[in-house]
């Protein structure tokens, strides 16, 4: 039943997106729905937040995180080269390829503007137009027409949205400023200042914002009726005393949890084939013998087979492989009556298979 609720809810989800086409006209909850149905299709970590968003042309979307690109060349363990590094003019151009281990390959170029730019600046320079080719090579590879973090900057009336990670909206971009000619106006009037409130030093909560939408209000005030403003604020804050406030009183909360029917539908569900090529990849990063994953499998989660579990059984398989790459060679115990070819993480013998040719992967010994 929670399956059927889950495909029913992704159904729903996905209609709206197709019909509105503007991700901020979605509730919190569809947000967050859309949001790990994205990561799910593309066998992403939503953990690791690969995606943020954006407003572009009035509509708010989604963009690439450095995450998204990293996780995408380790699932299609996509190779890059840079082919060329030029100066036209004022700009620095590089160009990488990319290629697929089916031999496909891809090229694209990151573009930055020099004039002006000297010592660490342009050092900077060049190293976001080496960062550029690679992640535009990556999406463009792997099919994917998202556009990039490195990109976000340089497009113009483009802006960043803050979203918590409950899928509400905590900061809506004003629009871009224009070029039209001003206007002559009467001088604002200029409100009184503010005296300046005593902070104090030993309970957080009781420090004064100096700024915002909240300014004259206790950091304790402001998590009773806006928590992911004091979210926002632990990790974007430019204030340093703000920031260090916002972090303990955070860190002091409960964590923030999707609503339970989205929760309940994703732990529920199968994981898909992305989430499988995902799973091979990380074993055969680690060498993980697939005896073993198969042996934790059934030890831990009662399943023969990797493509019989569900999205939580495989958040739990998956830093249980990371885990086995952190440990020591010695320390990894993979039973007995192994090959020593395969307990070395060398080739697995044919009955060990991790599947086929065709990118479906189980750990049960048959196809998936």
């Amino acid at each position: 039943m929670g399956t059927e609720l889950a495909r029913t809810d992704t159904a729903a989800v996905m209609e709206r997106v197709l019909m509105v086409g503007d991700l901020s006209k979605l509730s919190a909850a569809e947000r967050v729905s859309y949001y790990l149905q994205v990561c799910d299709s593309l066998g992403l970590n939503p953990a690791t937040r690969p995606f943020d968003y954006i407003t572009l042309q009035g509509k708010m979307q989604l963009y690439a995180r450095r995450d998204a690109a990293d996780q995408l060349r380790r699932r299609d363990k996509i190779s890059i080269t840079i082919t060329a590094r030029e100066k036209v003019d004022d700009v620095y151009v590089v160009t990488a390829r990319a290629t697929a281990p089916d031999e496909r390959t891809d090229e694209a170029i990151g573009a930055v503007p020099l004039a002006g730019l000297r010592g660490e600046a342009l050092a900077n320079a060049f190293m976001k137009a080496e960062t550029k080719a690679k992640r535009r090579v990556t999406l463009s590879i792997c099919g994917l027409g998202f556009t990039d973090e490195s990109e976000v900057d340089s497009i113009p009336g483009a802006q960043r949205v803050q979203v918590s990670d409950d899928g509400e909206i905590i900061d809506v971009p004003s629009k871009p400023a224009t070029q039209s000619t001003p206007q002559p106006t009467a001088p604002a009037a200029q409100p009184t200042p503010r005296p300046a409130a005593p902070q104090p030093s030993g309970n957080p909560g009781e420090l004064v914002l100096p700024f915002g939408k909240y300014q004259g209000q206790t950091l304790a005030d402001v998590w009773g009726k806006d928590a992911g403003y004091v979210k926002w604020l632990a990790t974007n804050s430019t204030n340093a005393e703000v920031k260090a406030a916002a972090q303990t009183i955070a860190q002091a909360q409960p964590k923030a949890t999707l609503p339970p029917e989205t929760a309940a539908n994703y732990a529920q569900t199968l994981v898909t084939e992305a989430q499988l090529k995902r799973l091979y990849a990380i074993a055969n990063e680690h060498k993980v013998p697939a005896a073993l994953v198969k042996e934790h499998m059934r030890d831990a989660h009662k399943v023969e087979s990797a493509k019989n579990l569900n999205r939580a059984q495989y958040d739990e398989v998956c830093a249980w492989l990371e885990a086995q790459g952190k440990a020591d060679v010695d320390d990894i115990d993979i039973g007995d009556g192994i090959p020593d070819n395969w307990a070395a993480g060398l080739e697995p013998p044919p009955e060990e298979t991790f599947g086929d040719q065709c990118g479906q992967f189980a750990f049960g010994g048959e196809p998936a």
